[in-house]
């Protein structure tokens, strides 16, 4: 087993999941990250007292907050039911759970597991994309009770370094198997043991192919005067003209620090490749970029609220939105150089 380096920099899972490890089962689990709710379904009235037939709301069971507002023919799937189908891989010990939490307030629930194999014996588990350069496979189970998804499970790549988030840099190339699968609702045992081993199977393959492309990169240089620029440039899609913003030409000159001094860029695998560069935006994404929270300047918080608020925004952006289609963008960019 790989040893991971002690990160200078805060995971961004940190202080929004919960930390479960040791627990062997989904019910623990939802237990120690106060998790254990239900989600009740409400009707919605007008003011004039007339019913919504068409639509109905979910709200949070323990605290009444609406989760949204879903069609009559959607049924939720209450959190002890959603991530059984996990207890199996974890009894086997190919995965560990390592967190549990949500966002915006249980609209999205997720639970992250870690593959714990010893990939020197062939089983499933964390890679060396450069010489002590690792990176851990993880598992990310979401269930979304405001409609917006199905039960999905994410496979990302979490670079020990750093603790980036790298499941967006495989989202969208050709040759790989998409990194997102549903999960069947099922109550039948058989079913979801089948269910189980065919995710780990799936999450398997896509860690290897990602791992051969990343070391790919490590083997190759790139021109810090002639390509870094344009680079990145590209990878935050920057038209080229002869005005360029403040705000441009800061995220530049950062993201070339990044590319020098970033966590685990100086490795002398590392050092100055297509693969620092990728790491340069994935840390830049993860810990530093700019982040909205619509109607945060109107509430009042202590700073570390806000701030919780914002690094919150800022993950779910990372596993789920722009900040995600960013990092594949430099991935994906960094291969075809």
């Amino acid at each position: 087993m790989y040893l991971a380096p002690k990160s200078a920099l805060r995971s961004p899972f940190d202080g929004i999941a919960t930390h479960v490890n040791g627990l062997l089962t989904s019910r623990e689990v939802l237990e120690a990250s106060g998790l254990n709710w239900r989600v009740e379904e409400r009707p919605i009235q007008l003011v004039n007292g007339q019913t919504i037939t068409t639509h109905k709301a979910t709200v949070r069971g323990d605290t009444g907050a609406i989760l949204g507002v879903v069609g009559k023919g959607f049924h939720p799937l209450q959190n002890s039911e959603v991530f059984a189908f996990a207890d199996q891989l974890v009894g086997e010990g190919k995965l560990e759970y390592v967190g549990a939490g949500t966002f915006n307030e249980g609209k999205k629930i997720f639970v992250q597991c870690r593959a714990v194999g010893n990939v020197n014996e062939g089983e499933f588990g964390p890679i060396e994309v450069a010489k002590d350069d690792v990176v851990y496979p993880y598992f990310l189970f979401v269930n979304a009770h405001d409609g917006s998804s199905a039960v999905n499970t994410i496979n990302t790549e979490i670079r020990a370094w750093c603790t980036n988030s790298l499941n967006a840099a495989i989202n969208s190339a050709k040759k790989r198997a998409n990194t997102r699968i549903s999960v069947k609702h099922t109550k039948s045992m058989a079913e979801r043991m089948q269910q189980a081993m065919e995710t780990f199977v799936w999450a398997k393959v896509n860690h290897l192919n990602w791992a051969k492309d990343a070391r790919a990169l490590a083997q190759k240089k790139i021109d810090k005067e002639k390509e870094l620029a344009s680079y990145f440039d590209a990878v935050f899609e920057v038209i080229p003209t002869e005005d360029v913003t403040t705000l441009t030409k800061n995220r530049r000159e950062r993201l070339v620090e990044l590319f020098e001094t970033g966590a685990g860029n100086e490795l002398p695998g590392v050092r100055h490749t297509r693969w620092a560069a990728v790491n340069a935006v994935t840390q830049f994404l993860g810990h530093e970029s700019r982040t909205a929270v619509r109607g945060l300047d109107e509430l009042v918080l202590t700073d570390e609220e806000r701030n919780q608020r914002v690094r919150q925004k800022r993950l779910e952006s990372n596993l789920f939105g722009s900040n995600a289609d960013t990092a594949d963008r430099a991935f994906e960019l960094a291969l075809s150089m």
